[in-house]
């Protein structure tokens, strides 16, 4: 409770031990003291990161089945978006059919 006790030298402290431990269990779990800081990198990819989090986290709420297919639900939605837009951005006017060589078109 390193927080916790240099916060109740500073002001005066807390009026219980239950306040520090309430305190200390509402800060988000990467600012604790507890872990070492590559143990809170670590912690943190396999729960928030969209590609390893699908792996590695567990969570009885949304099962690692039901993680992959969203996954790949978004993954092929994303492609699909993009094959729709991609005449938006690179149209094909026919003017290429026009020269005689491919340098002369690019």
């Amino acid at each position: 409770f390193k927080l916790s006790q240099n916060l109740s030298l500073r002001h005066g402290g807390f009026k219980s031990e239950n306040d520090a431990e309430f305190f200390n269990e509402s800060l988000p779990f990467v600012l604790s003291s507890q872990m070492t800081l590559i143990d809170k990198f670590v912690n943190e990819v396999k729960q928030h990161h969209r590609w390893v989090g699908v792996w590695f986290h567990y969570s009885d709420a949304f099962p690692r089945a039901l993680r992959v297919l969203s996954l790949a639900t978004n993954i092929i939605l994303m492609l699909f978006i993009q094959s729709m837009t991609y005449n938006l951005s690179n149209p094909n006017d026919g003017s290429c059919a026009t020269f005689t060589s491919k340098v002369s078109c690019e």
